[in-house]
């Protein structure tokens, strides 16, 4: 109901409607998916996310109560997917994945965290955590260096839902190779 409101543009009622059905259940996907659209009308955009963090969660461990783990193992993936930076999704995908046991998915997850967070410490210690945990093969060298880049290096997160960049020439624009390379630029 609190989504045809917002729907409908009575954002008082909407609001109202969000409240109500937050206070009895602060998990209702329902009432969390229309705040997080009236959170983007009103340019609130990192408390969207936060609800939608929240959403893909209560999505994810509902399919997992209904006893359907691969169609919970799948909303975690996407939601990591699409909020690759989010801590509190990692937290929570890692603790469905503990219930199911993927150790290797773990350690992998909190690698993907630390691609997408290349300065968080924070992101840096719990992939160290994890990997002295599983001992998956995580390189020491590379742990010891990543904090020791974090703690010194500031970088910009890409925006929510932006696909990743990867690959040799991922954080090198085009006409950067161009220029340094001596060549021609053109647009094609």
């Amino acid at each position: 109901m609190s989504r045809v409101e917002v729907m409908s543009g009575n954002s008082a009622v909407a609001d109202e409607l969000i409240a109500s059905v937050l206070q009895t259940d602060g998990r209702n996907p329902d009432a969390l998916l229309a705040r997080a659209q009236r959170r983007v009308s009103q340019d609130q955009i990192d408390e969207a996310i936060q609800d939608l963090n929240v959403f893909v969660v209560a999505v994810a461990r509902a399919n997992q109560a209904k006893g359907s783990v691969l169609r919970a193992n799948q909303v975690f993936e996407q939601g990591v997917d699409t909020l690759p930076q989010s801590e509190l999704l990692t937290r929570q995908y890692e603790a469905f994945l503990r219930d199911v046991g993927d150790p290797g998915r773990i350690v992998s997850l909190y690698s993907d965290l630390t691609y997408a967070k290349p300065s968080s410490v924070r992101a840096w210690q719990a992939y160290s955590r994890v990997c002295a945990e599983f001992t998956a093969g995580c390189v020491e060298r590379r742990l010891v260096r990543g904090i020791a880049r974090a703690r010194t290096r500031y970088s910009i997160d890409t925006l929510p839902g932006a696909p990743r960049r990867t690959g040799l020439f991922a954080q090198i624009a085009p006409d950067q190779i161009c220029r340094s390379t001596g060549g021609i630029c053109t647009d094609s």
